[in-house]
């Protein structure tokens, strides 16, 4: 009886564990990936502004400018790190999960690929969504059954 439960409860936490991944590598294509890519443009342009500013000054302000670039170079740096490491979270969750992806919808967070990935991700959501009510009524009904044992 106590196997039959563990069992059940084995089950109903992968599920569960699948059904966070799915919903974090949705978030991570739907809204992390875009800000955290844009951010990085942003940072970009900055810092390459700064750049040609200080090459196009006198040398008088090239000091304080220096700074500035240096400054900008790191932000740049970092939300380029950022990027790159929810990307690779994407990767991995996809892998982990048999979706295909190419490139280009990696790269392309508006493209048709993309809208067809989240598709097939919503379709494992709801899929998975109904296998946890089932996992779990298997283990509430495992459980009812053992505590009745037990109250005997």
């Amino acid at each position: 009886m106590q196997e039959g439960i563990d069992k059940a409860k084995e089950t109903f936490k992968k599920d569960v564990e699948k059904y966070s991944e799915l919903s974090e590598l949705r978030n991570l294509i739907e809204g992390e990936i875009p800000a955290a890519n844009s951010t990085f443009n942003s940072r970009k342009t900055a810092y390459t502004t700064l750049q040609n500013k200080m090459n196009s000054t006198s040398s008088n302000s090239q000091k304080l400018k220096a700074e500035d670039v240096q400054k900008a170079k790191e932000a740049k740096e970092k939300a380029e790190a950022n990027l790159n490491k929810l990307k690779a979270r994407r990767s991995e969750l996809e892998t982990k999960h048999s979706i295909t992806m190419t490139s280009d919808a990696a790269n392309n967070n508006d493209s048709e690929k993309n809208k067809k990935e989240l598709e097939e991700i919503e379709k494992k959501l709801t899929a998975l969504d109904a296998q946890l009510v089932t996992d779990e009524g298997n283990l509430k009904e495992k459980q009812i059954a053992q505590n009745k044992i037990v109250s005997v």
